[in-house]
């Protein structure tokens, strides 16, 4: 099987006379469930923020019925998957697109500053442990949503008094200085660590779940409750 085969016709990714990865990877076998593995996934989702705790490979295997044979074909679509978007997709998104009714997989790139990407460095001077109120996550998502898809990676202006959502800002600001940077002109960014935060924060209001503490990297995310 060659990967050019699914690409659009005005698209070459030519490899140069290389054996193109699909073929490298092509085995024999490989069928698995779908919905086997979304339900790995979503137990998978239950680890998350939770690095002291294990989930035993064999007992879930069995209680799926999954194979002894097949196991490691969904580790290894596991890690696959995971290192795609570590890697390439890190700071891009895939989207579906259409086009003359035809659906085409695609990336969304943010459309970033280059000053943003130049000064957010990924998670300077956040501590280990940090309370947040159900408040102060809605103001985050109301502006990372707002930064993301309505400014386009403009900064914040600080001058802007009136509104309650730069209300909210400035005493994050003040409480939190690690989740966003000026570009000393009166303009204010969130920093990549506020983004993984409320990304993080989203998956978790797309399946209706609640949750007590999250982790990203190194950091221990309390949600205070008043």
């Amino acid at each position: 099987m060659n990967y050019t085969d699914f690409l659009d016709e005005d698209l070459d990714l030519s490899s140069s006379g290389k054996k193109d990865v699909m073929t490298q990877n092509t085995r024999k076998n490989t069928s698995i469930s779908v919905e086997i593995l979304l339900t790995i996934i979503e137990i998978l989702r239950k680890l998350g923020g939770k690095p002291n705790k294990k989930i035993s490979i064999t007992k879930m295997c069995d209680k799926l019925h999954i194979p002894v044979q097949d196991r490691k074909k969904y580790i290894q679509v596991l890690f696959e998957c995971q290192d795609l978007f570590l890697d390439i997709y890190k700071s891009h998104s895939i989207i579906l697109k259409k086009e003359r009714n035809k659906l085409y997989f695609t990336e969304k790139i943010p459309s970033y500053p280059k000053t943003y990407i130049e000064r957010s460095s990924p998670h300077e001077n956040v501590p280990n442990q940090i309370e947040l109120s159900q408040v102060d996550l809605s103001v985050l998502n109301d502006l990372i949503f707002l930064f993301t898809n309505v400014r386009r990676g403009k900064g914040f202006n600080l001058g802007d008094t009136d509104s309650d959502l730069m209300k909210g800002l400035k005493q994050l600001r003040r409480e939190h200085p690690y989740l966003f940077f000026s570009n000393g002109h009166g303009l204010v960014y969130p920093t990549e660590f506020t983004i993984d935060l409320t990304q993080k924060v989203r998956s978790y209001l797309k399946c209706n779940r609640s949750f007590e503490t999250l982790q990203i990297k190194d950091c221990k995310i309390i949600k205070k409750i008043h």
